[in-house]
């Protein structure tokens, strides 16, 4: 591992059976080439985008993993709270889906995080073909008032789109 300036872009290098490949920094973007295989894309996607919300430069990282969809939606560059949002299995069941909101580390007061957090797994469901990945959603936000969280899902599913 290399130090880097405050600022600096720093290339991630991520393990895939036995072959280095320039990862995803949160600051590159889409996938990118193996550099032993020309073309090939690395096996996480990823998207971002930066946007003002009710007056606050905010970024959004989406990154899509086999197992989880990882969002980062940051006003401070930092990730701020953790969740875990999944569908659980009876909601699958029925036509009315039900999730589950867990704080795996953060502030556990702000009831607007979880409702953030449910409304972005339930734009991923209508967009799946089956069931949505499990969400983890570090949120670092100024305020959590209704048109914030609002401008967060909005920008989320504009970014997914």
């Amino acid at each position: 591992s290399r130090q880097t300036r405050r600022g600096e872009i720093c290339e991630i290098y991520v393990r895939v059976e036995g072959s280095e490949m320039p990862g995803n920094s949160l600051l590159e973007g889409g996938g990118s080439a193996s550099a032993g295989a020309p073309g090939a894309m690395h096996p996480v996607r990823t998207k971002q985008c930066s946007i003002d919300i009710e007056g606050v430069s905010t970024e959004i990282v989406w990154s899509k993993y086999a197992n989880y969809v990882f969002v980062v939606v940051t006003q401070y560059n930092k990730i701020g709270t953790m969740l875990r949002v999944t569908q659980d299995d009876q909601g699958m069941q029925t036509s009315i889906p039900t999730y589950t909101v867990k704080h795996l580390f953060g502030t556990q007061e702000d009831i607007m995080l979880d409702v953030c957090g449910r409304q972005i797994i339930e734009v991923m469901a209508g967009l799946a073909a089956g069931p949505p990945l499990p969400l983890l959603l570090g949120i670092s936000i100024r305020s959590s008032t209704k048109a914030t969280i609002k401008g967060v899902v909005n920008a989320v599913t504009t970014l997914l789109m």
